[in-house]
């Protein structure tokens, strides 16, 4: 609720002009320089996984385009680029999901391990060939190989720095270092007057045998019963986001949910978009990645889930306010349900530090709605 002293004005109705014009003038984009930035930035990726492949076929040339760029929901200029890089020539995997208590932190359900057979002691290979028992990816057990994260991560790194080397390109192209949970090689371009950064992010597409996750939930109305069934065949993937654990990605299931969710001319990438723009101009400056785009996206897809019909977004206020109530309730909990994997996952970081600064942004976040009227219009 908002509180005003009696000095105060009292708040001023949200409108629909204001969000129409807030759009129009802070959150699109062009659309002529992205596309350059596109072209460009492709090209280069082109040529570093087709020299990364050549030297390494595990890791395939064949990438796929992902971020907020690929769903359409970007708000700020065109400098971050996302690409999904796909690792081949995998054997017959097995999996094993716990629940992980570490030194610094609880690893929830979403992270697993990944083991390969060994080959048949009969199966010659030659050096070349690519194999996942190779000690630069995998560590090796009497009967099984680890599939570590933190080696193939080393290895794809060190490989598009030699494929960096072999074009010229070390001078105009920078390879940050690499973080741990950062499951990317990033890598920065100029790009006329701007650097934009790009990054590379291999993942294992699709490779459980069946569904692996409890979703949809029981009496679920949306999505459609036919998009879940295009989503169970689109499958879950896994990325590096741990050294020696693999996490689930849905990345390829959540452009997919985006491509047409507003083909009933409702209002709800629009309004995800502005929810990210204020989150870039009024809170990230203080509050960094204690929320991130990601937190926003998966409120909309809940929001969604509660309010499944076409004529609950039709109207770009209340759809808003309604992103907006429910950001502010999460932040209230200090907890934000995984989308796919439901409450035993928080997106939220639940440390203490982490707890007590999502209670200040709570109150940033509350301060905003009570004077949303004058902020997005001034």
């Amino acid at each position: 609720m908002c509180a005003y002293s009696s000095q105060q004005v009292h708040r001023r109705r949200l409108q629909g002009d204001t969000l129409s014009k807030f759009i129009h003038t802070e959150v699109n984009i062009s659309r002529d320089e992205t596309k350059k930035a596109v072209e460009y930035v492709v090209k280069k990726v082109e040529a570093i996984l087709e020299k990364v492949c050549a030297r390494d076929p595990r890791f395939g040339s064949a990438f796929l385009r992902s971020g907020s760029y690929r769903e359409k929901l970007q708000v700020s200029d065109s400098n971050e680029f996302d690409f999904l890089v796909p690792l081949e020539y995998l054997p017959g995997l097995n999996f094993y999901a716990y629940s992980y208590c570490t030194q610094d932190r609880l690893l929830d359900e979403s992270y697993i391990e990944v083991t390969c057979n060994p080959s048949p002691s009969n199966t010659v290979k030659a050096a070349s060939q690519p194999s996942w028992e190779r000690k630069d990816v995998a560590d090796p057990f009497p009967d099984m190989f680890l599939l570590k994260p933190d080696k193939i991560m080393s290895t794809f790194k060190k490989e598009v720095n030699n494929a960096l080397d072999l074009l010229n390109q070390t001078d105009s192209v920078y390879v940050r270092r690499r973080y741990q949970g950062n499951p990317a090689v990033t890598f920065t371009v100029k790009f006329g007057r701007e650097e934009i950064d790009v990054d590379l992010v291999p993942f294992i597409r699709n490779p459980f045998p069946s569904w692996p996750i409890a979703w949809p939930r029981p009496y679920q109305r949306w999505p459609s019963a036919i998009k879940m069934e295009e989503i169970r065949k689109i499958g879950v993937d896994l990325v590096a986001k741990h050294p020696t654990f693999w996490r689930f990605s849905f990345s390829r299931v959540e452009r997919f949910l985006l491509e047409d969710i507003d083909s009933d001319r409702g209002r709800r990438k629009d309004t995800l978009r502005i929810l990210k723009k204020v989150r870039l101009d009024r809170w990230k400056p203080q509050f960094g990645k204690l929320l991130v785009s990601y937190h926003l996206k998966t409120i909309l897809f809940w929001a969604c889930e509660k309010y499944p019909n076409a004529h609950d977004w039709s109207d770009l206020v209340v759809s808003f306010e309604r992103l907006l109530d429910d950001l502010i309730m999460s932040l209230s909990k200090g907890h934000l349900s995984h989308y796919f994997l439901g409450r035993q996952v928080n997106l939220f970081k639940s440390d203490a530090e982490s707890q007590m600064r999502l209670t200040d942004l709570y109150k940033e976040v509350n301060a905003f709605k009570c004077d949303a009227e004058h902020f997005l219009s001034t």
